[in-house]
């Protein structure tokens, strides 16, 4: 997918794909930094800017590498240079393109791994929700909330809209030794059974990520 540039700041703005292997985060401890994030860069000399992390420690293979919407809107009473997301793992942010600041966000979609989005933009996890060799139920699936549909915003309604996913997997994860030049994800995914499956148009405040319409779709996108 591409990124987005501001002439005025002169940033890059780009989103950056899962860690790796996908499902077993066993031996990559930590947030795994850098992915699953935006990173705004200097658009003549490639410096890091600033970096937000919207899934630490991903895995559930829901990578951040939409289309970063770039907004002018009125944030909390004022004007503010807005870079918004309705992201792979179910979550609508907003964060401040200048300095990569969290503002808010909010679900947009059925979702069952983070209890919520803490002050500084951190998921604060559910438990036990990490695959493991029996399976674990999860909402959204690998596919996500949305995933490859670009997402649009109208100034004039102030509305950002995005093809939404109501779709849950049963998440494994297994051992695998790794081989170059081989897919090495180390588990994987059974969906919902298909006419549980459906999916939406949605209409969402460009500053909250609330819900203003849906159009409901036969099938998920």
């Amino acid at each position: 997918m591409t990124g987005a540039y501001d002439p005025a700041l002169n940033l890059v703005y780009w989103g950056i794909g899962n860690p790796g292997p996908d499902w077993n985060g066993d031996n990559r401890r930590g947030d795994n930094l850098y992915t699953c994030s935006f990173v705004a860069l200097n658009g003549d000399t490639g410096e890091l800017r600033w970096h937000f992390q919207f899934t630490p420690h991903d895995t559930h293979d829901w990578d951040a590498t939409h289309v970063p919407m770039l907004i002018d809107a009125e944030f909390r009473g004022r004007p503010r240079k807005l870079i918004v997301n309705p992201n792979r793992n179910a979550v609508y942010y907003v964060l401040d393109r200048e300095t990569g600041e969290y503002l808010t966000s909010r679900p947009y979609a059925k979702q069952k791994w983070a209890k919520g989005i803490d002050d500084k933009g951190r998921p604060m996890l559910v438990p036990g929700m990490d695959p493991d060799e029996k399976g674990v139920l999860v909402w959204p699936s690998l596919n996500g909330a949305t995933v490859w549909f670009s997402p649009s915003y109208s100034p004039s309604t102030g509305l950002v809209y995005v093809s939404t996913r109501e779709v849950g997997s049963t998440y494994y994860k297994c051992e695998a030794e790794y081989k170059s030049g081989t897919f090495f994800a180390v588990g994987g995914e059974t969906r919902i059974p298909e006419k549980e499956q459906w999916g939406a148009v949605r209409a969402l405040e460009a500053a909250t990520g609330k819900q203003a319409w849906e159009f409901k779709l036969a099938s998920a996108p």
